[in-house]
């Protein structure tokens, strides 16, 4: 494909992928009749900015996976279901974080006291390839060497944190965390990414599978009360900067999980509460 991509009449809307590795793309513009964008359409290229016309109502949370050129996502100004500030994308209304740009030209992001909520995959980067045997992850991602945003300070009424919100991100803190009313961290929420400390949200109840499994670079993990009934298989697998997990004050944690820091190589300490009765 050449550099830049004009719209001819009318186009329908896009569903997987038409773009994805066109690696040299560096500007689109979209009919207006353009209502949706589908998974993967722009998976790495080399597009600086996206802007979303107003007739758009339906982005897949995946619509830009993979950029990390991305700086900034505009919308128009009358589309009535999406919204852009600096250039992070929005739901309209300003409660959902949709997409943060990779390379939003930024060192660190403040979350508006609007934010309710992070979409699955908002800052979760496609930056892996499958290995075998085993069929494990690697990375092929050098982050060291790109400019991509790195640090958010969030909101206390963040509630809400999608499936892969920072999977494989560049991600290595998220300051204010545990003033949230966060109370699940869902399935894969921060594998791979690059976080270092985590202190967990008072109202937290659940970690699902994987939510820090390969964060290796995640040193200290921090409960703040005693509300935590579920830990579930590979929580903190394959954290090999992991020297200490504390779940002595955990009393309502019933089971220790399949893997739970299987393969951290650096831990010397855990403690368990008296309530285990499974492991």
């Amino acid at each position: 494909l050449p550099h830049q991509l004009k719209h001819l009449g009318k186009i329908l809307p896009y569903t997987s992928g038409p773009f994805e590795h066109c690696y040299n793309l560096r500007d689109i513009q979209f009919p207006e009749t353009l209502e949706s964008i589908g998974n993967l359409v722009f998976g790495n290229t080399k597009l600086e900015s996206l802007y979303i016309p107003k007739n758009v109502k339906y982005l897949h949370p995946t619509f830009s996976h993979y950029n990390k050129y991305l700086k900034r996502i505009d919308v128009d100004s009358l589309n009535q279901w999406y919204e852009s500030k600096d250039g992070v994308l929005y739901t309209k209304g300003g409660d959902s974080i949709h997409t943060i740009p990779y390379a939003l030209e930024k060192d660190t992001l403040i979350f508006p006291k609007t934010v309710y909520s992070i979409n699955e995959y908002a800052f979760g980067l496609r930056g892996l390839t499958w290995s075998y045997p085993g069929s494990s992850y690697r990375r092929n991602i050098d982050y060291d060497t790109l400019n991509l945003i790195r640090h958010f300070i969030v909101n206390s009424r963040l509630r809400h944190l999608g499936e892969r919100a920072f999977f494989t991100s560049p991600l290595e803190s998220l300051v204010n965390f545990e003033k949230t009313s966060v109370n699940i961290i869902p399935y894969q929420c921060f594998r791979y990414s690059r976080i270092k400390n985590i202190k967990f949200p008072t109202e937290l109840t659940t970690i699902e599978k994987q939510a820090f499994d390969d964060c290796n670079k995640l040193e200290t993990v921090e409960f703040t009360r005693e509300f935590v009934s579920t830990i579930d298989t590979c929580a903190f697998a394959n954290c090999s900067n992991l020297k200490k997990l504390d779940l002595s004050k955990q009393t309502r944690l019933k089971n220790i999980s399949w893997a739970l820091c299987g393969n951290d190589s650096a831990l010397k300490v855990i403690k368990l509460p008296r309530s285990i009765e499974k492991i």
